[in-house]
């Protein structure tokens, strides 16, 4: 999907309802710092709420932690829930701000953060920019990504239009990211399907001889950042359903996995439905099938970084 850089201006008006409910919340709570920590956070979610709300991207603001009282009183917490994706942190900063303390309770289970800043008059809010990962807990503004990259996240691959030769400029040819000296993807599809593997070298531009692309993903950890290859695989079969291969691989300078990375692949609602972890391996993967209009996502993980992928197939 294009967006317009209509769609994609950051600046938007705080809107009365935004203020009734930030108030609402701002009364539920005694301790004066705890109140105007909870009126920020809950600008700031309102706010990413009503952009993506215009992209088009489903949220539920009820489903959100930061909209629960008790959550609030014990937790420093500004997430919004992303509809078929996950926890999406919204973090308040002033005009003066050069960086955004991310609180140690909000540093797991999100699928980025969002850095929102509140002008002095509470009268509109900006969308700074974005980070999948807080780091070392603190986001420098001037290093915050575009919200190109956010609408990017929050956008799923659509697998289907693979099948038609339809890629997004991220998803390259599997040999252009890996060195395949080792023949090893060749065995893992030959073993996979091998009538598949016939067809896709004998008729290459058969759809049902399936696709596969690898994606490079980028794991900033605070002293290094470790590059690892996302490939995916999909395979027609029968009733119109598809077969997936989710895999994890080195990047071409590499032999092996970091140790203890891990693959998750997760449904719509955001359960587990399949994992694996590297223990000094070439790769790791995890297989399942579905059909056309089903979501998931995948999600890739070191120590407390991650970065996660939505797919349409």
């Amino acid at each position: 999907m294009t967006y317009s850089k209509e769609h994609l201006s950051a600046t938007l008006p705080l809107p009365p309802k935004a203020h009734i409910i930030a108030e609402e919340f701002w009364e539920n709570h005694d301790n004066f710092q705890k109140a105007n920590e909870v009126l920020l956070n809950t600008l700031a979610v309102f706010t990413v709420h009503s952009y993506l709300q215009k992209l088009g991207i489903q949220t539920d603001l009820e489903a959100s932690d930061s909209w629960n009282h008790s959550i609030q009183s014990c937790m420093n917490i500004a997430d919004l829930w992303v509809t078929n994706m996950g926890r999406l942190e919204c973090r308040p900063v002033w005009p003066e701000a050069q960086v955004c303390p991310v609180p140690i309770e909000v540093r797991e289970n999100r699928i980025g953060y969002v850095v929102v800043q509140i002008s002095d008059s509470l009268e509109e809010a900006r969308i700074l920019g974005f980070s999948q990962t807080p780091l070392s807990g603190n986001l420098r503004i001037n290093e915050l990504q575009s919200l190109e990259y956010l609408i990017e996240l929050l956008t799923p691959v659509n697998l289907s239009q693979w099948l038609q030769n339809v890629f997004d400029a991220c998803w390259h040819t599997v040999e252009t990211l890996l060195n395949l000296e080792s023949n090893e993807l060749a065995v893992c599809c030959r073993s996979a399907c091998s009538s598949t593997w016939e067809l896709r070298v004998n008729e290459p531009d058969n759809s049902a001889a399936g696709v596969r692309r690898a994606k490079l993903i980028e794991l900033r950890k605070q002293s290094a950042r470790e590059q690892v290859v996302l490939v995916v695989k999909l395979i027609p079969i029968a009733d119109s359903r598809m077969n997936v291969w989710v895999e994890v691989y080195p990047n071409k300078y590499q032999t092996h996995l970091p140790h203890a990375l891990e693959l998750i692949v997760l449904d719509e609602e955001g359960a587990v439905v399949g994992e694996a972890i590297a223990r000094n391996n070439r790769n790791i993967q995890f297989k399942f099938s579905g059909e056309p209009g089903e979501r998931f996502n995948v999600k890739v993980a070191l120590d407390n970084v991650s970065i996660t992928e939505a797919f349409l197939i």
